[in-house]
């Protein structure tokens, strides 16, 4: 029972499938996923709001490790700046094209205040464009301000 309790995640049902992690599937971590989740449902973010709030120290601007991007395995990605800006993107784009899922759902047990609800009140649209170009523009330009920012401060 100890060895099924400590277990990671995964959606591996019989085995047969090979190792399977949550973690590695998703391209980030829970940790990661929770502080997304709270940001977009608590904090009322979108993208770009999303990218400044999590790019303060307070959040993961201390330059702490963050899981690789599966959509882009990270390639490219150099400073702390890009590899948040992509965390954001990869959880939007996911987001966007899972979103119509939610509708489906049945009313649940909610153990965190950004959850899921029971969609009674949920009028937000379910089929979304994944792309958000205006809104990762956005992104993309500040990024690029603060990277010349700081090599105008070196």
């Amino acid at each position: 029972l100890q060895r099924v309790a400590d277990a990671k995640p995964s959606a591996e049902l019989t085995g047969a499938e090979g190792e399977q992690e949550d973690e590695v599937d998703m391209g980030m971590s829970y940790q990661e996923l929770g502080d997304l989740g709270y940001c977009r449902k608590v904090l009322h973010c979108g993208p770009l709001s999303m990218f400044l709030k999590l790019r303060s120290t307070h959040w993961w601007g201390d330059g702490r490790s963050l899981s690789k991007s599966i959509r882009t395995n990270n390639d490219g990605l150099k400073t702390q700046d890009d590899k948040i800006a992509q965390k954001v993107k990869d959880f939007w784009f996911y987001n966007a094209i899972n979103r119509h899922k939610m509708t489906t759902l049945t009313p649940s047990y909610h153990a965190e205040n950004y959850s899921p609800d029971d969609n009674r009140f949920d009028l937000r649209p379910f089929l979304m464009n994944p792309m958000f170009a205006a809104q990762f523009r956005a992104i993309d330009r500040a990024v690029k301000e603060a990277a010349e920012a700081k090599q105008a401060w070196e």
